[in-house]
């Protein structure tokens, strides 16, 4: 037997249409928490005043705005280098291979890689290409003197994705500590927040250019798991992110010491790793 539908019951289902399901009462109270600080209120305001400058007519004492929250060098004007645009441009269009415009050294490294991808559209293995991640542990062991392995390198398009692979593997629960700079590149806060873990954050030395403590850092895991806080892994950011400091060997060699003491992972974000001051820093 079939049943037809009353209109009560087409009612109810009509008002179910329009009821609202991701609310900010229902969303994941995590992403409610997580905040990110660069794209925080001051840069939602700034964007407000920008909007306001481009109409033209307004009375704000001035007349035009540079965004500080986030390095972005080439929005002011600087120049990209080179050779890595020669080569994406050759690897998304093969026909500039053959073009003179193309220098002899970005055409080789297209070939390269389009004989092992194929086409800059195809999908990759899940670490990354092989001969790319060959040419990092050459990279790697060139400069830190120590093998590496192409099987242990896993590439990313760029730095957020590769920080949060790590954290959603070191964190398991909520009483799982993270170790993060203060200051700090709030990538990490937001990360941790997002994946129900713990922010136990030791701050720099200012007085000593921004150092690592490591008698802060060691205070800061014995208050943790006095708190039922199970410290997993310390973050480093070297050169500092914001603070532009260069750990010490001597600094470098007491971190290893007292993470193999208490058992901790070491994130070492080296992004900026060619990108220091020199003796004229401000």
């Amino acid at each position: 037997m079939t049943s037809i539908p009353t209109s009560s019951t087409l009612n109810i289902i009509n008002s179910r249409q329009y009821l609202k399901v991701l609310t900010k009462s229902s969303i994941c109270p995590r992403v409610l928490k997580a905040e990110y600080a660069v794209r925080g209120p001051i840069p939602i305001r700034a964007g407000q005043y920008l909007e306001t400058l481009k109409k033209g007519d307004h009375d704000l004492p001035f007349s035009s705005m540079f965004f500080c929250n986030i390095g972005n060098p080439q929005a002011f004007g600087q120049h990209p280098i080179t050779f890595p645009r020669q080569v994406l441009a050759c690897c998304l269009y093969p026909k500039l291979l053959e073009s003179d415009d193309i220098p002899s050294d970005a055409a080789d490294r297209a070939r390269l890689l389009l004989g092992e991808a194929k086409s800059i559209g195809a999908y990759t293995h899940s670490q990354g290409y092989m001969s790319i991640r060959e040419n990092v542990a050459k990279f790697i062991q060139e400069r830190d003197g120590y093998p590496a392995n192409a099987n242990d390198i896993f590439l990313s398009d760029g730095a957020s994705p590769s920080v949060k692979g790590s954290l959603q593997m070191i964190v398991s629960g909520e009483n799982d500590g993270i170790l993060i700079p203060i200051p700090q590149y709030p990538l990490y806060s937001a990360t941790i927040s997002l994946l129900g873990g713990k922010q136990l954050g030791y701050y720099l030395n200012e007085r000593d250019g921004w150092g690592i403590d490591c008698e802060e850092i060691e205070k800061v895991i014995n208050e943790s798991r006095r708190e039922g806080i199970s410290p997993k892994a310390l973050c480093v950011i070297n050169p500092g992110n914001p603070t532009g400091q260069c750990m010490t060997r001597r600094n470098i060699e007491k971190l290893i010491a007292l993470c193999t003491k208490h058992s901790l992972i070491i994130i070492a974000d080296e992004v900026y790793q060619t990108n220091i001051y020199d003796s004229k820093r401000p």
